[in-house]
């Protein structure tokens, strides 16, 4: 696999001009981190077990590294290294822990030796990526697929309810490939198939912040194709991230699609049947499946199989779980979203303080 271009792209003696490959020197980092450290429990736990326990000295960043968020930088040469006290080093990252698994790999907790930031870095190995058991029927890699689409995506997106990649370390002398992506410290806003319905004034909250994201997505024509509750993320004040761009479409004067993604429960109607169907209105019928596991802690439609699934999605009836109490308004919103002819684009408008947004469905 070759290098992926980005708008930044670092030399690659710059990613190892601190680093002795084979020795176990280190980084100088900022003093002000070392009181983050201390005082962030998983932080501290992760140096308190390290062999020789301590915490580094930070006192500023040797490569100058710090850039711009809204700039997406690429770095060519991965080096590893073990420093006195333990800390395993990917560049100029830490690992901290193992925060799960994806479809591509591992997905690690990292510090930022230089800023003394939390990243969330995406593990990505080459070879699965062109496994043989995810091959279309043309014979190119479904995987290696979505992982393009998904560093494409999230190049070109930068708001505060989208998760942002900040760097790509992609060495062609390396086996894996590691996309250095925003941390977002609540995790999913729920754990799969351990949904717990939220209060109405909760959901309402983490409902708008979800349509802040998607009209931001389609405005810049970007489809996500599998929202839920799973890929929606929650940061430490409560704001929620919508994240996993891997099976996003990007499309230039049309949203029409002619293949299904994404999980079957979330899907609409016309995604279950049609060959060919539109793209936005499917991302607005999830946000809608979204919002009515937020207030009942269930699905809306569901079935054992996932033609039973299909065919409740298609002909089921809307129905309100009878000891969970909402308002009017938020139930008449809820059958808007599942009607035959269904909300096709959500907007919000900025008006004023005292009411401070309207939704706009056509």
């Amino acid at each position: 696999m070759s290098a992926i271009p980005t708008e930044q792209t670092r030399p690659p003696e710059a990613d190892a001009r601190d680093f002795v490959e084979g020795e176990t020197q280190r980084p100088q980092l900022l003093i002000a981190v070392q009181e983050r450290i201390l005082q962030d429990p998983i932080l501290a736990g992760h140096f308190a077990g390290l062999p020789t326990p301590g915490v580094p000295l930070l006192i500023g960043d040797p490569f100058n590294a710090l850039s711009s968020p809204h700039q997406l930088r690429t770095s060519h040469r991965l080096v590893r290294a073990v420093d006195a006290f333990g800390n395993k080093y990917l560049n100029q990252y830490i690992v901290i822990k193992l925060l799960g698994c994806g479809r591509y790999g591992k997905v690690k907790l990292c510090l930022n030796a230089f800023d003394g930031k939390l990243f969330a870095v995406k593990v990505v190995d080459r070879k699965r990526l062109r496994d043989r058991r995810f091959l279309n029927e043309d014979g190119d890699s479904i995987m290696l697929q979505e992982y393009v689409h998904e560093i494409a995506t999230l190049k070109k997106l930068h708001h505060p309810n989208i998760v942002a990649l900040h760097e790509v370390i992609d060495d062609v002398q390396q086996r894996k490939v590691y996309l250095v992506l925003e941390y977002v410290e609540g995790g999913p806003v729920m754990e799969d198939n351990r949904w717990i319905a939220f209060p109405e004034e909760l959901a309402q909250k983490y409902f708008r912040d979800i349509c802040c994201g998607l009209d931001y997505l389609h405005y810049h024509k970007v489809l996500h194709r599998d929202l839920k509750p799973e890929n929606l993320l929650q940061t430490a004040d409560g704001r929620i991230k919508i994240s996993d761009f891997g099976v996003s479409q990007v499309f230039e004067t049309t949203d029409a699609l002619s293949s299904t993604a994404g999980t079957p429960a979330f899907l609409a109607p016309e995604a279950c049947t049609k060959s060919s169907f539109e793209g936005r209105p499917v991302d607005v019928w999830a946000l809608g499946v979204c919002l009515y596991v937020f207030v009942f802690g269930t699905l809306p439609f569901s079935g054992k199989t996932i033609p039973d699934i299909y065919h409740a999605i298609q002909h089921k009836q809307l129905s309100f779980h009878p000891s969970i109490v909402i308002s009017k308004e938020l139930k008449d919103l809820l059958v808007l979203f599942f009607k035959v002819n269904h909300i096709t684009s959500i907007k919000f408008v900025t008006l004023d303080t005292a009411r401070p947004l309207l939704l706009i469905f056509d």
